[in-house]
């Protein structure tokens, strides 16, 4: 799950999921010369099972090149999978320790966590919430967290949208393919406005 984001100085920033057997990171690096070279890669978070982290997403603040922010789900063997943050405020000199931000439960997880940084410098984490994991039935929606100061604290999530993707098949067999159906995108927009 590669994701690259630049800040407003250029730098760019990359982060993946990476695994090998049972184990599994969350890794970010950084390239000050418009990815010409890299930094050495930094573990935001390494587990193993029960654990495995996934779908991550990674932001640059485009008002304050000290800020970046990354976002992922933490899936559970035994259920559940919250949505993990960390963030660097000394451009990558260091990250904070990854934290839940939103648990929907141990029958939900999210999924598709995404943070949008608005005009006004405010952060809107967006992710598919997925409710039933474990006993059906499924039901899935969009929602927002927000955060005024920069991911130190968020708000309780708001729900945006039911979740209405219908998913693609084979045109041949009608068999489900996995596609991105399941990942919402959004944009800030001016005068702070987000679209989802």
């Amino acid at each position: 799950d590669p994701w690259v984001s630049f800040g407003p100085d250029g730098t760019a920033w990359a982060m993946s999921l990476s695994t090998t057997g049972p184990d599994n990171a969350m890794l970010v690096s950084r390239s000050a010369d418009g990815g010409r070279s890299w930094g050495n890669a930094v573990a935001l978070i390494a587990e193993t099972t029960p654990y495995f982290n996934d779908k991550n997403a990674i932001t640059a603040d485009p008002l304050d090149a000290r800020f970046a922010y990354a976002v992922w789900d933490r899936l559970a063997d035994q259920g559940g999978g919250p949505a993990y943050f960390a963030r660097t405020v000394n451009a990558g000199a260091s990250w904070e320790a990854a934290r839940s931000i939103f648990d929907p439960g141990a029958n939900a997880q999210t999924i598709g966590n995404l943070v949008v940084v608005l005009a006004n410098g405010a952060l809107v984490n967006i992710a598919t919430r997925i409710d039933g994991i474990q006993s059906g039935p499924r039901s899935a929606s969009v929602v927002a967290l927000r955060s005024a100061d920069r991911g130190a604290t968020w708000s309780a999530p708001v729900t945006v949208s039911s979740h209405l993707a219908i998913g693609a098949r084979d045109p041949e067999t009608g068999t489900a393919i996995r596609d991105g159906a399941i990942i919402a995108s959004a944009a800030a927009g001016p005068g702070g406005s987000l679209h989802v």
